[in-house]
């Protein structure tokens, strides 16, 4: 009998045991979910043409003298090695997307607007190329032409590349060989953002001047609602004519309290026109590994002062720049490197 009852018993046992096991392995454990790293953009490497790009660019009238001015380019297409395209001229698969003009500089770009989550920090990265040259391809891009490249982040959706609201990058000059610009940006209560690509040639001319872009991306960098500029590097800027604090904090998605902390500041109105501030996400005085940056002209600057602070020469900028005298002027654009 009590070998009996504990054959019972343990046959209930397993039973119940058996009955348990599917329950419990229905029952996942609890586990953080990785950081999104999806792409939300849309035919990001443009292998669809130029479906879901809207090209964007600025008319400003010729001057009498110079070239700084910006008309339409003559093409906003796709560059196709299937096609017989220079295979230098697509980073990755079949096609890149070209802006092209002959002689006349311009200042254009390509944009879209995507959905993302809203309160998150989304990076936008663009991979891009620029050809200026007085001959025909394979002829090398000439790098005294000025050619600014950037990526910029609307946070609501905005379509308008010249709105106060977008956030730009640093500018790259990325001649004969591709570089990648990015930018992050805070998305707005609305969870749409739109993201801006952007190449200006304005202060030379050139008989060919194309810029090449492919392989962008837009992924969400971090969730929840980060503190603006968090993270990011400080870079230099130097304050302009015209601007104030809460100017600059909107141009970088920062807020006033974290510039007047960054740089000790006491009195947000007491700016004074060449003074350099640190603001997180602005580009760097000098470009990482010594590359080409861009510099606004304030006043007070010269060659002389420019070369010293950038540690270059003054032929080195006359050079980048084809300036044929030392004069320069306030609100000038200058290319400096070494």
């Amino acid at each position: 009998m009590h070998a009996s009852y504990r054959l019972r018993r343990l046959v209930l046992a397993v039973g119940a045991l058996a009955l348990a096991m599917p329950w419990a392995a229905a029952t996942p454990v609890a586990q953080a979910a990785p950081l999104r790293q999806d792409n939300l953009l849309p035919n990001p490497g443009f292998e669809s043409g130029t479906s879901s790009w809207t090209a964007w660019w600025a008319e400003i009238p010729k001057p009498n003298i110079g070239y700084d001015y910006s008309y339409k380019p003559n093409s906003f297409n796709t560059e196709s090695r299937a096609g017989g395209a220079a295979q230098d001229l697509v980073l990755a698969g079949d096609k890149s997307y070209r802006i092209f003009n002959n002689w006349d500089p311009f200042w254009a770009g390509i944009r879209q607007t995507v959905n993302a989550p809203a309160g998150s920090r989304v990076r936008f990265t663009m991979n891009a190329r620029v050809w200026a040259a007085g001959n025909f391809w394979p002829a090398p891009s000439d790098p005294t032409m000025p050619a600014r490249v950037r990526v910029g982040i609307e946070p609501n959706g905005g379509g308008d590349p010249f709105a106060a609201s977008v956030v730009w990058s640093g500018e790259i000059a990325p001649h004969n060989g591709w570089n990648a610009a990015s930018v992050e940006a805070t998305v707005g209560a609305g969870g749409s953002v739109s993201v801006f690509v952007s190449i200006d040639f304005r202060g030379s001319s050139r008989q060919f001047m194309g810029a090449f872009f492919d392989e962008g991306s837009l992924v969400v960098a971090g969730a929840g609602t980060p503190v603006p500029g968090a993270g990011t590097p400080a870079g230099v800027y130097v304050v302009q004519s015209g601007d104030s604090l809460a100017k600059i904090a909107r141009k970088f998605n920062v807020t006033i309290q974290d510039l007047l902390k960054l740089n000790e500041l006491k009195d947000p109105n007491a700016l004074q026109i060449g003074q350099q501030l640190k603001v997180p996400g602005a580009p760097p005085a000098v470009a990482p590994g010594g590359g080409i940056v861009s510099y606004v002209v304030v006043s007070g600057d010269n060659l002389s002062r420019l070369a010293r602070r950038f540690n270059t020469t003054v032929e080195r900028i006359k050079q980048l720049n084809n300036l044929k005298t030392d004069v320069i002027v306030i609100g000038q654009t200058l290319l400096i490197g070494p």
